[in-house]
């Protein structure tokens, strides 16, 4: 990290933490008025592709697993 004079970090400061302190404040204010719902709602539609996905592979593959296995499952599989 690059070094930073002592008079200019007292002088600069306050003047970042009141930025960040608005900032946050302002973050907050957007997620308590409905930024959280909306945060929830994309992550649910980038999510929804795999879900479907998922569900779509066990539709069209309704095969017993034990077909697949040499027979340790159960007795006499073909």
């Amino acid at each position: 990290m690059f070094k930073v004079p002592g008079p200019l970090l007292i002088l600069f400061q306050p003047l970042v933490l009141l930025l960040l302190q608005q900032v946050l404040h302002l973050v907050v204010r957007w997620l308590a008025q409905g930024g959280l719902l909306l945060l929830v709602q994309m992550a649910l539609l980038l999510l929804r592709p795999a879900a479907l996905n998922v569900y779509n592979i066990a539709n069209y593959y309704p095969v017993p697993i034990w077909r697949y296995t040499n027979g340790f499952t159960r007795k006499g599989a073909s």
